[in-house]
């Protein structure tokens, strides 16, 4: 696992690129496509502890795709904030690495982890954006999980949801494909078309 302060560096997108698509930019010269898998209604997973459940494992199911050796970047969605910004007794396999590296917790930046590493840390990653700052009314940013070397965003959002963002849409197409089932809902962005 490794600690960068400077994210726009490691990322294999343009960062700048990448968040004027999500404030619905549409001069952008590099075209992006997502989709959003949510919970459905008819789905078992209905508490918070199944839906986290039903969403780390759709995560493990497309990280096992890419080679065991890829490396993945995890940071705040568009700004970069700090990671624990209150202390607290949640998030404890996130805060041990911190204290295990001898990070502080207000670092800002991107958290690199292996595939092995990002798989056993998926419950605190997919539950972060709601519980990190200890508060029941507000959501704290949603995380990216890229890959090192694709054009690939997994986001994490506060709202219960996962979504896929590529600039490879026949790419997206075939996640849809395989990653789809009755537990999800699978919603395209503005601007994508699945079919």
């Amino acid at each position: 696992m490794k600690f960068i302060k400077e994210v726009n560096e490691i990322l294999p997108y343009d960062r700048e690129l990448y968040i004027d698509y999500l404030s619905g930019e549409t001069q952008s010269p590099v075209v992006w496509y997502g989709v959003s898998f949510q919970i459905s209604a008819n789905s078992e997973a209905q508490t918070n502890a199944r839906k986290t459940e039903a969403y780390e494992s759709l995560l493990k199911r497309i990280i096992l795709k890419f080679d065991s050796k890829s490396l993945w970047i995890v940071n705040h969605d568009d700004k970069d904030l700090k990671w624990l910004p209150k202390k607290g007794d949640n998030l404890s396999s996130l805060r041990a690495l911190f204290a295990q590296y001898g990070v502080l917790n207000k670092f800002s930046g991107a958290l690199i982890f292996t595939q092995d590493e990002l798989l056993a840390i998926f419950p605190e990653l997919i539950a972060y954006p709601r519980v990190v700052l200890q508060d029941d009314v507000f959501l704290y940013k949603d995380l990216d999980i890229s890959h090192n070397t694709l054009p690939l965003v997994i986001k994490i959002s506060g709202h219960f949801n996962i979504d896929f963002l590529s600039t490879d849409l026949s790419f997206l197409k075939g996640l849809v494909k395989d990653l789809s089932d009755e537990t999800f809902d699978v919603k395209a962005y503005q601007g994508t078309s699945l079919y």
